[in-house]
């Protein structure tokens, strides 16, 4: 349990003068709680509330969405890796939902202990120490009392360290240590302390370019990399995104708009630099903003981040085999070059195009090109 700072809790034995030390304790107790609930980060591709230890066992329920070659390869990836205590490294780039896949490992994994995460870097370098192995009492200024960090919190069940490529120097050492050897030690202690942890990690850096530019130990790197998952972008399995969209819109207070096939059509060949956390802000964006119940195509685009408008319509498979149209096309982009090389001049550019003047004029106007006499 996270206890609040002293001065809440002077605040809350002055608020309640007079009260029985257990009423207290429970005042405190209950602000603790609320306050982890209010500080939990939001799951990044999660489509339901987090799942109770084993009761992801008992339901057989999944927050993985969709139903991909590249997902169906996770979720065997997953259920292979998860009974074992092995480290894991997970690789995907920003927003594909790295912290909910370290969940599925966790509640597949049968441990009875806690999932804990924690994003190294997030919390200044001097911080990180204690929040990973905890302090005692006088430790450094403003260590008015023993604190258990979060390699304790964790233990008997998961931790999972987020961008853990941001880790300085010193404290690698120390995390290779407490992984090789199942034990830590405060800041301040000289004793140990034996955990029964599974450290799962992700990061965005290219790891191995980092060893090598001598900004992560090669050691580390190795303990780390023994069991590996990949997750694939949301632009290379663009099936599952009429799936995503559908749960995300069903979390909303206005999940009943509908979504036309021309905007799911849309949404599919969207970039999605964001991927899906991206993709569930732009859901969310339009549900908030649409006026009617149906959400269209043209609507959708005016709700799109720029960055991940698809660069052209998609083509018609038909149009793509036809010679009229490539023909046409390549015949409009012949005379713009050529009046482009002699700025403008018909008689010149219908010499360079091997054409009569007369037809050289025909196709300008047919084309809507320009250009002098």
């Amino acid at each position: 349990m996270v206890d609040p700072d002293e001065s809440t809790r002077r605040a809350i034995r002055l608020a309640l003068d007079g009260k029985e030390p257990a009423e207290i304790e429970r005042a405190i107790e209950e602000l603790a709680e609320r306050t982890l609930r209010l500080a939990a980060p939001p799951l990044a591709q999660g489509e339901r509330e987090p799942l109770a230890p084993g009761e992801r066992e008992r339901n057989g329920q999944s927050r993985l969405v969709g139903e991909s070659p590249a997902m169906t390869e996770l979720r065997a990836t997953i259920a292979r890796v998860a009974p074992h205590r092995s480290t894991v490294l997970i690789r995907g780039e920003s927003g594909t939902g790295k912290e909910l896949v370290a969940r599925e490992i966790h509640e597949a994994s049968g441990r009875a202990g806690r999932f804990v995460a924690v994003n190294c870097g997030a919390i200044p370098a001097p911080l990180l120490e204690s929040e990973l192995f905890g302090h005692k009492k006088g430790a450094f200024t403003d260590a008015v009392r023993d604190r258990t960090g979060l390699f304790e919190d964790a233990d008997g069940g998961t931790l999972f360290l987020d961008e853990v490529g941001e880790l300085p120097l010193p404290l690698q050492v120390k995390l290779l240590r407490a992984i090789q050897e199942s034990e830590i030690r405060k800041v301040g202690d000289t004793a140990t302390v034996r955990v029964d942890v599974r450290v799962v990690a992700a990061t965005l850096r290219d790891l191995e370019a980092e060893v090598k530019a001598g900004r992560f130990r090669e050691d580390l790197y190795y303990r780390l990399d023994v069991l590996q998952v990949m997750i694939a972008p949301l632009r290379h399995r663009t099936e599952d995104v009429p799936a995503l969209v559908e749960a995300f819109a069903s979390r909303h207070p206005d999940g009943a708009a509908r979504f036309t096939g021309a905007a799911i059509d849309l949404l599919q060949r969207a970039t999605w630099p964001g991927n899906v956390r991206e993709l569930e802000n732009t859901v969310e964006r339009a549900l908030v903003l649409a006026e009617t119940h149906e959400i269209d195509a043209p609507f959708l685009a005016t709700v799109l981040a720029p960055s991940s408008a698809p660069s052209e319509p998609a083509p018609d498979p038909a149009e793509e085999l036809s010679i009229k149209r490539a023909t046409r096309s390549l015949e409009a982009d012949l005379i713009r070059r050529a009046l482009e090389a002699t700025g403008g001049n018909r008689t010149a550019a219908a010499r360079l195009l091997e054409i009569s003047h007369r037809a050289l004029l025909y196709k300008i106007k047919e084309y809507g090109l320009g250009g002098r006499n």
